[in-house]
């Protein structure tokens, strides 16, 4: 289905009251661009896996740019076990941070709304 039907019928779901918002998910700098042309409503917000193991710099910059939230998929499943390298490095005492712990933190740090 083209984007712009898409977004079309999303748009009218709002107006129509079966939403209050609409956002998008896995959607590039590209797509976007291009979204953000062809809504008549905002979209406040893109889903899109974030995490320290995962650069998405450009994608974060872009709903920035366009005034939508980044709501992040799998902030610690698919990079726990990656953060024990991380965990491993960061003390603070005695203590030694989780993974979870490690890629939260890093979340909270990145302002994605």
């Amino acid at each position: 289905m083209p984007l712009a039907e898409t977004l079309g019928a999303m748009a009218k779901m709002k107006r129509e009251g079966y939403t209050r918002q609409i956002g998008v998910s896995n959607f590039t700098v590209a797509l976007l661009d291009e979204a953000h042309r062809a809504s008549s409503e905002p979209l406040v917000c893109n889903q899109v896996e974030c995490h320290p193991f995962l650069n998405q710099d450009k994608v974060i910059a872009a709903c920035r740019n366009h005034g939508m939230a980044v709501v992040a998929y799998s902030p610690i499943a698919r990079a726990a076990r990656q953060g024990r390298q991380i965990a491993g490095k960061n003390r603070q005492g005695s203590r030694q941070e989780r993974p979870a712990q490690v890629c939260l933190r890093w979340l909270v740090q990145q302002e994605l709304s």
